[in-house]
């Protein structure tokens, strides 16, 4: 053929130099990539006022309750520094701290408060069965025949005494137990001088003559019978 016929190169085919030699080929595909766009103005100065985590500080500072403070409860001072190191051991800020003293306040006033409902209760109930058990009733009231026995004997032990076991009776709602007042009373009874005996009429035989004989027996029971 007198004239040379160029083909077209094959894209499947390595490509070679005419002596037929491979050629070093470089991909120049470029690689797609997504691009993060710059943050704007406005958003680079919102990042900048983010809050950051606060730190452990130094030493915490915490706060009861408000209806610990309205109720008179305090905070205990002892347990608060016992707990410190651990709180900062965890790592926990001033806020997350006082969360977690707040959870255990609110928590100690429930049982706290739960422990004297059952306290009243109970002496509730005591007082009931004492005012119906057949040797109290209607001898509790103010000028009762019980409590002016009971209160003779506690009176009996002096006042420094008296007035001390007046307190435990009412702190441990002792003196509300039936059991422990029939018990007191029978004290009392044994012990304590009986009360004074309201005057009557003055005796027959303190009006009788002291010069007329005695009588036999029989006229003394029956002062009525005739005489023989």
């Amino acid at each position: 053929m007198s004239e040379i016929e160029q083909a077209t190169p094959d894209a499947s085919q390595p490509a070679r130099d005419p002596a037929g030699t491979l050629l070093n080929q470089t991909s120049t595909t470029p690689t797609s990539t997504t691009d993060t766009p710059a943050p704007t103005e406005t958003e680079d100065k919102s990042l900048l006022n983010q809050d950051k985590p606060e730190g452990v500080p130094e030493k915490y500072e915490f706060t009861p309750p408000k209806d610990w403070a309205e109720k008179g409860y305090e905070l205990d001072s002892k347990i608060l520094d016992e707990a410190t190191p651990m709180l900062k051991e965890m790592g926990l800020s001033q806020a997350n701290a006082q969360k977690l003293v707040e959870f255990y306040a609110a928590q100690s006033m429930k049982q706290f408060e739960e422990g004297l409902a059952m306290a009243r209760k109970q002496n509730d109930d005591w007082r009931a069965e004492a005012n119906a058990h057949p040797d109290l009733k209607g001898k509790l009231g103010a000028g009762g025949e019980v409590v002016t026995r009971v209160s003779r004997l506690i009176d009996s032990l002096g006042p420094e005494l008296s007035k001390g076991f007046r307190q435990a009776m009412d702190h441990t709602g002792a003196g509300n137990n039936p059991a422990f007042i029939r018990a007191v009373d029978k004290w009392a009874q044994a012990l304590t001088e009986g009360s004074s005996v309201t005057g009557g009429k003055p005796s027959p035989l303190g009006q009788r003559d002291p010069s007329r004989p005695n009588g036999t027996p029989a006229s003394r029971i029956w002062p009525n019978l005739p005489q023989g």
